[in-house]
């Protein structure tokens, strides 16, 4: 597995597990690069279980965010 592939994998597990380690998170930021070619994208979606989330700033291409329509409208979406 390549390095960027690899980074995607760990990404994605953590997404899923923020919910339930981090319950009151406000804002988050996802660093590094997820641009991979023919990936099928970064899903924030399961981050709508965060009542609480104001921001996720992710450094990747909006065409490699998936889910964001699952956030609360109140939570701003940045790609970079």
């Amino acid at each position: 597995m390549a390095p960027i592939e690899a980074a995607d994998t760990v990404l994605r597990m953590v997404i899923r597990r923020l919910p339930l380690a981090f319950p009151g998170l406000r804002a988050c930021r996802f660093l590094g690069k997820f641009t991979a070619e023919g990936d099928l994208g970064i899903d924030i979606g399961p981050m709508a279980a965060l009542p609480d989330l104001k921001e996720v700033h992710v450094l990747a291409g909006r065409g490699r965010v998936r889910g964001a329509e699952r956030l609360p409208s109140t939570t701003a979406v940045f790609c970079e």
